[in-house]
């Protein structure tokens, strides 16, 4: 299955729909096609599965190599990033210890798209206290991007809402 049909899917799905991607992240017949499964996991709507999907990075049952990428697209999911970002920060003692040092900032990727002053605020201060050393410049640019997306969504939001509206 394409990569678009796949996130559509899993935007809209459901637990079924969940199981049935799991299993595709074991069985499909390819490491791409596993994979494909498995970065879409992030893109369901329902909270538990959010959550679900994030306590998995942490076990057996998703590889450390892997885990930066999905732990990334949680904090992307438009309906439940805030809360995969919280649970990142509760547990990023534990990520630390699971992931390689160099893909640490990977998962910073998501914040990107909590884009509102608190959000900013709220990641400056939450890596001025746990710091990627090793991705210093890195993890910058993703605050810097995030700022930048957030002044963005400041200067436009009553705008698009008008055209919206009309």
């Amino acid at each position: 299955m394409r990569v678009d049909t796949l996130r559509l899917v899993a935007t809209n799905g459901d637990g079924e729909d969940f199981a049935r991607y799991w299993q595709m992240v074991h069985d499909g017949v390819t490491p791409q096609e596993q994979l494909r499964y498995l970065y879409s996991l992030p893109d369901f709507r329902d909270a538990a599965l959010v959550e679900r999907t994030v306590a998995m990075t942490l076990t057996d049952e998703i590889r450390p190599q892997n885990a930066p990428g999905v732990l990334a697209r949680a904090i992307a999911n438009r309906e439940h990033g805030e809360r995969a970002w919280a649970l990142v920060k509760e547990l990023w003692a534990e990520i630390e210890r699971r992931l390689a040092p160099s893909t640490l900032v990977y998962v910073a990727d998501g914040i990107r798209f909590l884009a509102t002053p608190e959000h900013v605020q709220d990641a400056g201060t939450f890596f001025a206290g746990h710091p990627i050393p090793q991705s210093a410049l890195q993890l910058q640019q993703h605050l810097e991007r995030q700022a930048v997306n957030a002044d963005l969504r400041r200067r436009v939001s009553d705008e698009l809402a008008e055209a919206f509206a009309s």
